[in-house]
């Protein structure tokens, strides 16, 4: 079992302009609400958000999913999809 939820906050550039997502600006959704949209075919990408420590010390993987800790974020959020849902887990 996971845990799904928004621990981050976003900053997106617009035109010059930024924009911060934080928890309070995202909703929570649980695994069987997850599990419906990935049913339905939605496009949704599921970031795995665990330190590297958590991780290693677990056997569980969501497959498909996209793996980034949580101090490399900020190096690689050019990788994180534009107008796609991005839901978040970690321990």
């Amino acid at each position: 079992m996971f845990r799904i939820f928004w621990a981050l906050t976003l900053v997106f550039l617009f035109s010059g302009q930024a924009l911060a997502l934080g928890p309070q600006d995202v909703g929570r959704i649980t695994p069987e609400e997850l599990m419906a949209s990935l049913e339905r075919g939605d496009d949704v990408l599921i970031l795995d958000l665990r330190s590297s420590g958590a991780y290693n010390a677990s056997d569980s993987r969501i497959k498909g999913d996209m793996r980034i800790a949580p101090d490399e974020l900020k190096e690689k959020m050019f990788l994180l999809p534009m107008g796609r849902q991005i839901v978040t887990y970690c321990t």
